[in-house]
């Protein structure tokens, strides 16, 4: 199932909603086919495999939900995962996890989707890119359902994992579903919504000096070439405060999902700050003293750390355990936040100026949360923006280095991905080693 990201970097324009065969390993008889963009674990017979002709089933299954005749012995699917990926990203980017949770989930009935439509413009707003989303993705499940390979179950566990931007299109996009596809929505059962290095506090940067100053400047100036988007981003509009207040429907939605995670980067994430991407004003982690230091074995040792994570049950402890010869891990709430009276504040680093209430109120939704740093070979890997995606094996757009040609000491990005899968996995009550249901889910 794994295609390689060097083959796909710069495929942004290629078709995600194709079918490909890809080889059993040893029965002729059988093939499996999955989409590029949308993962359908499935096994059909090979027309090949029988001397009579192949012939359409006549025998349907009746859908409650819209009308739609399936085959009563297609694969069922009963989770649907959606991977959707940042600002000026493609669908490739989420390649990554997407095999991940397609082998991890093989013989539960999963359908991963990865949304196109955003891929060629990013720059038209949160709004506007979430409506494409849950408009893309209404039209996959009809054009789905239609076909004799596939079908859905009445409830299915639904899940979102969202990188950089995506993250916003995400919060945005799980509102419209529940606020104007209630047919569609009432089909999912709310699972798990993740986000890796999202700005959820927005990415304005303070002047608190000459330095910040130009990079505030630079900014602000990107900031307007990226339309509608920049001043959701930079907060030039009141759109992420109004996703945030407690009883909106974008919390609602939010709400729904029993199992919330934010993921970030300590350092080295020159895209987002660790406080935004973790919803938090203290920041435990010093500043890097130079980009050299990301390469230093003794300030950073191993390819992937958790320096920190909260809010996970006792229940999570052997995931993290599983990983622990591999990297390290320390369970740690984050302090309280205790807001200024005042209508901007600033994170500990000074990286990010944020609205208080916005942090206040996505406190009280409560987040489990993630705090990551890698270990870097070269100090391109920081400058490309790699760190930014490291955690969902996501390339640099700057670099000329591909992830996947990396040596696996090198590369962090695929066992970050295994660890983020298993976590989701073990949301789905899914093993994530043998795919089987750990407990008895409503399907």
């Amino acid at each position: 199932l794994t295609t390689p990201l060097s083959h796909l970097t710069n495929c942004s324009s290629s078709p995600s909603n194709i079918f490909i065969n890809l080889p059993h390993a040893t029965n002729k008889k059988t093939k499996t086919t999955t989409t590029m963009g949308n993962c359908c674990s499935q096994t059909k017979k090979s027309p090949q495999s029988s001397s009579a002709p192949h012939k359409t089933q006549n025998v349907k299954r009746q859908s409650q939900q819209n009308g739609t005749q399936q085959p009563s012995g297609a694969p069922l699917v009963k989770h649907f995962i959606v991977l959707i990926h940042g600002n000026n990203g493609f669908p490739a980017q989420m390649f990554a996890m997407r095999d991940a949770l397609a082998k991890k989930f093989a013989s539960s009935g999963i359908d991963v989707f990865v949304p196109q439509s955003n891929s060629k413009d990013t720059h038209h707003g949160v709004k506007v890119g979430a409506q494409r989303i849950a408009e893309e993705m209404k039209q996959h499940i009809e054009h789905q359902q239609s076909k004799e390979n596939v079908r859905y179950a009445d409830k299915m566990q639904f899940s979102v994992i969202s990188h950089s931007l995506g993250g916003l299109y995400a919060r945005y996009f799980i509102r419209e579903l529940m606020v104007t596809n209630v047919d569609l929505w009432n089909r999912f059962i709310p699972t798990s919504f993740m986000t890796c290095n999202s700005p959820h506090l927005g990415s304005r940067i303070p002047v608190t000096d000459f330095t910040s100053w130009v990079k505030a400047t630079g900014a602000d100036i990107y900031s307007d070439l990226i339309g509608q988007t920049g001043k959701d981003l930079f907060l030039k509009n009141d759109l992420l405060l109004k996703m945030s207040e407690p009883d909106s429907d974008f919390i609602q939605a939010l709400k729904a999902f029993p199992h919330r995670t934010v993921t970030g980067v300590s350092q080295g994430d020159f895209v987002v700050s660790l406080a935004s991407a973790v919803c938090r004003q203290s920041v435990p982690y010093p500043r890097a003293p130079n980009l050299r230091s990301f390469v230093d074995d003794a300030i950073f040792p191993n390819p992937m750390e958790v320096l920190a994570f909260s809010a996970f049950d006792d229940s999570y402890l052997p995931i993290f355990e599983r990983f622990s010869s591999k990297f390290k891990s320390t369970k740690g709430e984050v302090p309280e936040y205790i807001p200024k009276e005042s209508e901007w504040d600033i994170d500990e680093v000074h990286e990010t100026s944020f609205r208080p209430q916005m942090l206040v109120n996505l406190n009280k939704v409560g987040f489990r949360r993630i705090e990551f740093q890698f270990h870097v070979f070269h100090e391109r890997f920081v400058l490309n923006g790699s760190l930014h995606g490291m955690a969902l094996s996501i390339v640099g757009k700057l670099g000329d280095l591909h992830i996947m040609e990396m040596s696996e000491r090198e590369n962090s990005g695929p066992l970050s991905v295994d660890f983020l899968s298993d976590i989701l996995s073990k949301d789905h009550g899914v093993d994530a080693e043998s795919g089987d249901l750990l407990v008895t889910k409503q399907s």
